[in-house]
């Protein structure tokens, strides 16, 4: 959560839109080794010292020392989730240009955001491959204002049709059927990977949504303060929705929600008043994008938002649009500011008398 000082921090840093461009080139150039890493794993298996550090435990990937599990890489990384996700994120970012008038580098932005996909893809983790294609939905979504309205009724829609029908799927193994279907379709050589068509793992999502229908789960301000903590240790939570609402409670979230709402407004009133061609305009484009996609990932993984390097780049890019709003600002405050007449030395000027010859 101390990641959250980057909101404040990045417009205080850098005070030009060259700053943060520079910025993420500089994202893009270190993400490079971590995924040419990844490939070494991938190619050539773990090495020594990586084995010993999986048995330290301090990776969730510990398990794949475990028989039965699946082989996973994770680079310079804590895990393969991490990994698949700052990999979709970086390929976003790259695909996608912060500058106005740079449209003409496809050339190498597409070869580009590929290779980092294909590495999401190879980390056998889908989270990370889901953030990327959201964040690039959602490129296309926020530009109009229509369709951004139209999204979030459908989102919502969606959502609390999950909800109510999360227990019904879970129940009745939907999932999984769907599943079974999916393989028979691919089990055959060169077909995909059946990591990647995995959809039994999602029953757990769907069990922690499901809990939202039960009252037992809905408090002021969470089960901590209702002394009902035994509800977190036999109910497994694995979405950030969930999360929020049975750690803290309605009162505080039903607050947040209506806060969220109002900055959403505010940001996308300004966002589409913006030169569409212009630097700024891409900019808060991206961040808004980048900042979604983290959360639908968090629908997926709960630990989205607490993770390093996800909740940095997380903040960091809300920083972004935090900066150049603070920019926008201040050379609005300096245009309509009245230019300053220029007294000679030793003339007392006065209102209404013109400056003697």
């Amino acid at each position: 959560a101390s990641f959250i000082a980057l909101i404040f921090i990045v417009p205080i840093q850098y005070d030009t839109r060259e700053e943060l461009i520079k910025l993420a080139r500089l994202i893009v150039i270190l993400a490079v080794p971590v995924a040419l890493y990844g490939l070494v794993q991938k190619l050539h298996g773990f090495s020594s010292f990586e084995i010993e550090y999986l048995k330290t435990g301090l990776s969730s990937e510990a398990r794949i020392l475990f028989a039965g599990q699946d082989y996973r890489i994770f680079s310079t990384l804590n895990s393969s989730q991490n990994f698949a996700k700052v990999m979709g994120m970086v390929g976003v970012l790259v695909l996608f240009s912060l500058r106005e008038g740079k449209l003409n580098q496809m050339w190498w932005r597409l070869p580009g955001f590929l290779f980092f996909m294909g590495m999401a893809v190879a980390s056998g983790s889908r989270t990370g491959v889901i953030m990327a294609v959201v964040a690039v939905l959602m490129l296309a979504v926020f530009r109009w204002k229509i369709v951004t309205l139209m999204f979030y009724l459908a989102s919502v829609v969606a959502l609390v049709s999950l909800i109510l029908s999360a227990d019904y799927l879970y129940r009745h193994n939907v999932l999984k059927d769907l599943e079974r279907g999916l393989s028979e379709a691919v089990a055959k050589p060169g077909g995909l990977d059946y990591r990647n068509i995995q959809l039994v793992t999602l029953n757990a999502r769907l069990r922690s949504l499901a809990l939202l229908t039960n009252s037992d789960f809905w408090t002021p301000f969470g089960v901590g303060f209702a002394g009902r903590k035994d509800l977190l240790t036999s109910e497994g939570i694995h979405d950030v929705l969930t999360s929020f609402l049975v750690r803290m409670g309605y009162v505080p979230c039903g607050i947040g929600l209506i806060m969220l709402i109002y900055a959403l407004s505010k940001i996308h009133r300004a966002h589409w008043r913006m030169e569409r061609k212009s630097t700024d305009y891409r900019i808060v484009l991206f961040a808004l994008a980048f900042a979604f996609c983290v959360v639908v990932g968090g629908m997926s993984a709960t630990a989205n938002l607490y993770t390093f390097p996800v909740n940095y780049f997380f903040y960091l890019f809300i920083g972004f649009g935090v900066a150049v709003g603070m920019m926008r600002r201040q050379e609005a405050r300096l245009a309509t500011k009245p230019a300053r007449v220029q007294e000679r030395p030793g003339v007392l000027m006065q209102p209404g008398r013109p400056l003697p010859a």
